[in-house]
Order: C-alpha cells, then sequence, then structure tokens
C-alpha cells in the first residue's frame, strides 16, 4: 500500500497585503471628511455672503454670520468623530456675542438655507467623488 500526501499552501503578496487594508479605507474616509466639510463650508460662506450689501453686521460682534462658518470633523474640544462632518456657525465669543450671532445666523438659516441647502448638496457631492479604496491596489 503506497501512502501519498498532498499538501496546499497560499502565498499572500502583493500591495493589499503590505499593510492593513482597514486602516487604509479608514484614512481614506477620513480624508473623504474633510474635503465634504471643506466643500460644504465654501458653499455655506457663498450662500450666506450673498446679499451681504443690504444686511447690517452683527452689531455685538461687528462681523458677518459668514465669517463663522466652519467645516469640522472634529467636535469643538478637539475630539475626532470617526464618521461625521459637519458645517455649523461657531461663536468665538461667549454671552451676548455669541448669543447675537447665533439669533443672526438662525433668521439668515431660515431665509436662505444656507446649511441645509447648500452645505449640505456641496457635501453629498464630494463625498460621491470618494475612492475609498485607493491605495489598495
Amino acid at each position: 500500500m503506497t501512502r501519498s500526501s498532498l499538501s496546499s499552501g497560499v502565498e499572500l503578496r502583493g500591495p493589499l497585503f503590505r499593510g492593513d487594508p482597514g486602516k487604509v479605507v479608514r484614512r481614506n474616509v477620513e480624508a473623504a471628511l474633510e474635503r465634504a466639510a471643506a466643500a460644504g463650508a465654501r458653499a455655506a460662506r457663498a450662500e450666506l455672503s450673498a446679499g451681504e450689501a443690504r444686511r447690517l453686521p452683527v452689531s455685538r460682534i461687528g462681523g458677518r454670520v459668514a465669517d463663522h462658518v466652519q467645516g469640522r470633523t472634529r467636535s469643538l474640544a478637539g475630539r475626532s468623530w470617526s464618521s461625521t462632518a459637519i458645517v455649523s456657525v461657531v461663536p468665538l465669543g461667549a454671552g451676548a456675542d455669541g448669543v447675537a450671532l447665533m439669533a443672526a445666523a438662525s433668521l439668515l438659516e431660515r431665509r436662505t438655507h444656507a446649511l441645509e441647502g447648500r452645505a449640505a448638496a456641496a457635501m453629498r457631492a464630494e463625498l460621491l467623488r470618494v475612492d475609498t479604496t485607493r491605495g489598495l491596489e
């Protein structure tokens, strides 16, 4: 009686196996969210800036609401959000200055829908162009 043995093996080579694919995808997603937040902030600032000549500056801060629009992927305290990008008006001052800014921002948002409409559309358009597998070739 003859005995034979069969052995097989798998060789894992190539760019996919050089690094952690999960980390590569995660970095791609984070970069895409940063780009989406920046695109949304640009769109919101443009929308809020339109017609500024007809409006008075926010009296308590002496500036415009558009100057306080930020696109971000981190909380105001600096904590990173894993999969969130937002565009918002960020009051840099405290007390009555911040209240005046947020009141003006609320009024403008109701009129223009710069944050919910224009910024959100710009963010969606940016996210549709994402290649999460870039670097895995």
